[in-house]
C-alpha cells in the first residue's frame, strides 16, 4: 500500500477533529471542568439501540422493503429526514399489549431539529464489545466515550454531567485515563428513586437525629479497623470514591 494513502478511518478523523476543532480534546474539556471559561452548559441525551430492528422501528423507519411500513404508519416532519412509527395495537396472541402507547410523532415533533441518529455497520467479538466502540467510534477519540466528551466539555456547573440509564458496554466508561471522575458515566438505574438514595436521612424512619449521629460515628469507628478499609484506604480507586 502507497505510504502516501490515508485509511478510511483516518480521513474520518481528520475530518471530525477539523469539524470540532479542540473543545472535545483532553485540555480544553479538563478546561471548562474546572471553571476557566463561560460556555453556557450543553445537554446530549445519547440513546443506543443494538440490533437493525432497533433501527428501522424507530427514526430511520421506511415505507420499502420486507420491513417497511405503510404510508399511513409513518410520520415524517416536514424537512426531516427523521420517521416516526405511529403506535400501532399489536399485542401477543391478543393478551399481553405490546408498547406503552407513547408516539415517536411525539418526540419528533418536540426534538427533531436538535436530533442526529448515527448508524454505524461493525463487527466484534461480543455485543458488550460492540456497544463499547459505539460510543468511543472504537476509540477515535483518544478512547472517550461521546458522552464523556460532552461532559468534559461542558459539564463544568452540573454535579453529575454525565448520567447513564443503560447497562453493559453502553454504560461503561472509555479507556482515555485524562479524563476527570466526574465525568465519566454514573449509572442510575433508577432515576425516580435517586433522591432517596443519595439523601442521607431521608428514608430513615424512627431514628432521632442523636441516633443517626451516633451511627455514623460507629460505622467510621469500624472503618479505621477494617482490614479492608485499611488495606485500600489510600489507593486512587478508594479517594476517588469517597
Amino acid at each position: 500500500m502507497d505510504n502516501k494513502q490515508i485509511s478510511r478511518r483516518q480521513a474520518i478523523k481528520a475530518v471530525s477533529q477539523t469539524m470540532l476543532g479542540s473543545i472535545l480534546t483532553p485540555g480544553f474539556g479538563e478546561s471548562l471542568l474546572m471553571g476557566k471559561t463561560n460556555i453556557a452548559p450543553k445537554y446530549l441525551f445519547t440513546v443506543a439501540c443494538g440490533g437493525g430492528a432497533s433501527i428501522i422501528d424507530s427514526f430511520l423507519a421506511q415505507t420499502k422493503g420486507p420491513a417497511g411500513y405503510g404510508d399511513n404508519q409513518l410520520f415524517k416532519p416536514q424537512g426531516s429526514p427523521f420517521s416516526a412509527v405511529l403506535p400501532m395495537e399489536n399485542s401477543i396472541q391478543g393478551f399481553i399489549k405490546l408498547g406503552n402507547g407513547y408516539s415517536q410523532k411525539t418526540f419528533l415533533n418536540k426534538y427533531a431539529k436538535d436530533m442526529v441518529v448515527m448508524s454505524t455497520e461493525v463487527s466484534s467479538v461480543n455485543h458488550l464489545i460492540a456497544a463499547k466502540r459505539a460510543m468511543s467510534g472504537d476509540n477515535i477519540n483518544g478512547g472517550r466515550t461521546i458522552t464523556e466528551a460532552i461532559a468534559s466539555a461542558f459539564g463544568g456547573s452540573l454535579p453529575i454531567p454525565n448520567v447513564t440509564m443503560s447497562g453493559g458496554g453502553y454504560a461503561d466508561a472509555g479507556t482515555d485515563v485524562s479524563v476527570k471522575d466526574v465525568a465519566r458515566p454514573q449509572l442510575i438505574s433508577d432515576p425516580l428513586m435517586m433522591a432517596f438514595a443519595t439523601h442521607g436521612t431521608k428514608a430513615v424512619t424512627n431514628m432521632t437525629s442523636k441516633e443517626i449521629t451516633l451511627a455514623r460515628e460507629l460505622r467510621a469507628d469500624l472503618e479505621k479497623i477494617s482490614q479492608y478499609g485499611r488495606t485500600f484506604k489510600n489507593t486512587p480507586q478508594m479517594q476517588s470514591y469517597l
